[in-house]
């Protein structure tokens, strides 16, 4: 299943397309150089991350997704985030941490619906549905596809339409709800039929025949797997090949056929042996040592029990090993993740400090500043100055007065209010009831000393 959600989340990602590998030094050059456009340096960190990192070294992906959405979330540029939160789910699914993966794909699916893109929605969740289906949580990712197959259909996305009733089907296979799978994969064949890719039209015959399989229909079974065959000898695709082969000896097997079954796992099996497949060397293996038991060639038997032994406790021993590797990395990724966000915290309270330190230096400039204003303005009474002057040189202190108080009230101001409009109008409209009679009064009193008035 891991191999399967792998292949189908490469084909629904959207933001970033996959090209070929990308000029790693020139793309970090440009994300890593702070002079440049931020519209820029997030392209390139993107593209960065997705086609040079992410599926050869997806925990460096992580950490250039990271710093990309932190970019993006400062500008307020909702697409990037998304890009970023996306880029960082299938990071986590790729080292196994699909519990992870899906906290960034929500995420992500939040931001796609605040920016009210139903492309960017349904794929999202097909990503989700995928981490579902890998989870067995198959209830969840049915609902989901259900959810992805309605969005795409209103967009008429024909082509990703079959993708998401391929997926749905591989849902009802596990649940055993085989009519319901079967009709899901022949509505998705008559799709892909209609846009002739040969190799998908064989995927979705393969898929018709493994529910026939399931249901031990293997005059059915074989129908459809003779078909994928078929198509596959002309794309020559050798490891589909090789599961093609597979497919119809195991049919065979079941049915009591085993001289038709044997040269058919035969051909499977060397197709394996010669792309190093383990586990199809090991399945090969597995039933054609029963062939050669039940023909009683126990020699034979004995010589292909032990490959299939050897291979199925080298996939488990690989299997163990992988998920050692994605312990391990997990642990790392957590406690890098840990040190990044103490680090962001004593940067932020270091900022903070700063900020404060400089509001407190300013607010006692400006206070200052208007004190002096006002000192100033009781030595104008020893100079002789026309009435426009005396009214400007009592306003103009008084303003500054005003503004000053509007500064360092406003966040009482804004706390009091809870930022509503009409509240802070009417706060400041009481402050400026407050200064309006002061300003009065020492205008009426520069006046009176200025000239002689009793």
């Amino acid at each position: 299943m891991k191999h399967l959600l792998f292949t189908l989340l490469i084909l629904t990602i959207h933001l970033i397309p996959n090209k070929a590998i990308a000029n790693t030094d020139s793309l970090n050059a440009v994300w890593s150089d702070p002079s440049l456009p931020d519209s820029v340096r997030i392209a390139a960190g993107a593209k960065l991350a997705w086609d040079g990192y992410l599926f050869s070294q997806p925990d460096t992906a992580f950490v250039i997704a990271n710093d990309l959405y932190e970019m993006a979330k400062r500008i307020d540029h909702l697409k990037w985030q998304s890009s970023a939160l996306n880029i960082q789910g299938i990071s986590c699914h790729i080292r196994g941490m699909d519990d992870k993966a899906l906290i960034y794909f929500n995420r992500c699916l939040e931001i796609n619906k605040e920016l009210g893109g139903k492309k960017g929605i349904a794929n999202m969740q097909n990503n989700i549905g995928l981490i579902y289906l890998d989870q067995e949580k198959l209830e969840k990712a049915k609902e989901t596809f259900l959810a992805v197959l309605k969005i795409r259909e209103e967009l008429n996305q024909t082509k990703a339409m079959s993708k998401t009733l391929n997926n749905l089907g591989l849902v009802y296979i596990e649940l055993t709800e085989y009519d319901k799978a079967l009709k899901v994969f022949e509505q998705s064949l008559e799709i892909k039929k209609e846009f002739n890719d040969p190799k998908e039209i064989a995927a979705a015959y393969n898929n018709i025949g493994l529910v026939y399989h399931r249901q031990d229909s293997f005059d059915l079974a074989l129908k459809f797997y003779e078909l994928t065959l078929k198509i596959r000898l002309e794309v020559n695709d050798l490891r589909d090949l090789s599961t093609s082969y597979y497919n119809l000896g195991e049919v065979y097997f079941q049915k009591g056929y085993l001289d038709k079954a044997q040269p058919l796992l035969d051909k499977s099996l060397a197709i394996a042996e010669e792309i190093g497949w383990p586990d199809r060397i090991s399945t090969c293996t597995g039933t054609l040592y029963k062939i050669q038991e039940e023909k009683g060639n126990d020699k034979e038997a004995l010589k292909l029990y032990k490959v299939h032994v050897t291979m199925r406790d080298s996939v488990k021993s690989a299997e163990v090993t992988e998920q050692l590797a994605q312990a391990e990395s997990r642990i790392q990724f957590e406690k890098e993740l840990l040190i990044r966000e103490q680090d962001k915290k004593e940067a932020e309270r270091q900022a903070a400090v700063a900020k404060e330190r400089r509001n407190t230096l300013q607010y006692s400039g400006i206070g200052a500043g208007v004190f002096l204003l006002f000192g100033l303005l009781f030595l104008l009474v020893r100079i002789p100055l026309p009435a426009w002057a005396v009214e400007l040189a009592t306003f103009l202190p008084f303003l500054i007065l005003f503004e000053f108080l509007l500064v360092i009230t406003d966040p009482w101001v804004e706390s009091l209010t809870g930022g509503e409009p009409l509240y802070k109008l009417l706060v400041n409209a009481l402050l400026a009831g407050f200064i309006f009679p002061l300003h009065s009064f020492f205008e009426r009193l520069l006046k009176k000393r200025l000239f002689n008035l009793e």
